[in-house]
Parts: structure tokens; sequence; C-alpha cells
């Protein structure tokens, strides 16, 4: 939902804000999706995101690129933190590069 394609051009859109208020969670820097948010976020409220943050978020876009499914579908916030924290992720499809 946060990817936009027009005329063959991809654009990542905000992380959060086109979604339901009732799932999002605040962040230092807004508000966002907690399937999308770099685990060390979700576990220490005052760890300060950076690139390393974005690349985890760009790369929870390409695992659903690649499975076709959004991440934790049907899970609350409280769910996927506890998951993140004990280091858990979806697995990856079949087909899926493994370098790039």
């Amino acid at each position: 939902m946060n990817v936009l394609i027009k005329d063959g051009v991809a654009k990542i859109t905000d992380f959060g804000l086109s979604n339901d208020l009732k799932k999002v969670v605040l962040t230092s820097k807004g508000a966002g999706n907690a399937a999308y948010i770099d685990p060390l976020r979700l576990i220490d409220p005052s760890y300060i995101r950076g690139k390393e943050s974005d690349i985890f978020s760009v790369g929870v876009i390409l695992w659903e690129i690649s499975s076709g499914e959004i991440p934790y579908a049907g899970y609350d916030d409280t769910y996927v933190a506890i998951e993140r924290f004990h280091g858990r992720r979806h697995p990856i499809f079949p087909g899926t590069p493994e370098d790039g």
C-alpha cells in the first residue's frame, strides 16, 4: 500500500500515514506500522532510527513484493513487536534470490 507505480516508475510513500490510526505505532519520527519498523526501535524506544532502519523497512517491502503477502496481516502491533524482539522473521519464499 506504500508503493505507488505510475508510468513504470515506482515510488515509496510514507510508512504509517495511509494506515488506519488504530494500527499505527508512535515513533520518534512520527507514526508507522510495526511490521515495517526497525526491530531495535520496537525494543528500545530511545533508539534513534537512521539509514539502517530505512534499509530494514525497504527489506520488508521487498519481502512483501516477493511473497505477495502483507507482513503480519491480521496481527496487532504488540504481537509484531514480540515477534521482532525474539528475532523471528518471515520465511524467504522459494525463488527469491539470496544474493544481489
